[in-house]
């Protein structure tokens, strides 16, 4: 889990993102802001440009959270945020996507698996 996030630019509501950094790790049974539920890797190649690694990210996650929380991310109340390559860490060979779920009404203790809310 994660003690929290910065939230980077927001092309949907419901699937703010944000550029992969130094993320604080913490336990999730200590109280934690958001917890990782998933994780991908893009395909390699020349950087594709930022709009297009958001909406991969996006997707992504999208495609992830109904098996994860047991409700589609739309009817969900739970907030969805990726964590995904910047065009330099791209350069550097980085192409995890991170997603993550958080509850708006602030940190959770204990995992977010199976919330089906």
């Amino acid at each position: 889990c994660i003690a929290s996030a910065e939230a980077g630019p927001t092309p949907s509501p419901s699937a703010p993102t944000a550029p992969i950094g130094s993320l604080p790790i913490v336990d999730c049974s200590e109280p934690h802001g958001e917890e990782v539920f998933a994780r991908f890797e893009l395909p390699e190649g020349p950087f594709p440009g930022d709009s297009l690694i958001i909406d991969a990210a996006n997707d992504g996650c999208l495609a992830e959270f109904e098996a994860f929380v047991g409700l589609p991310a739309f009817e969900s109340e739970l907030t969805v945020k990726s964590v995904y390559p910047t065009q330099n860490s791209w350069l550097g060979g980085d192409r995890e996507v991170l997603c993550l779920i958080s509850d708006p009404e602030g940190p959770t203790t204990g995992s977010l698996h199976g919330a089906q809310r």
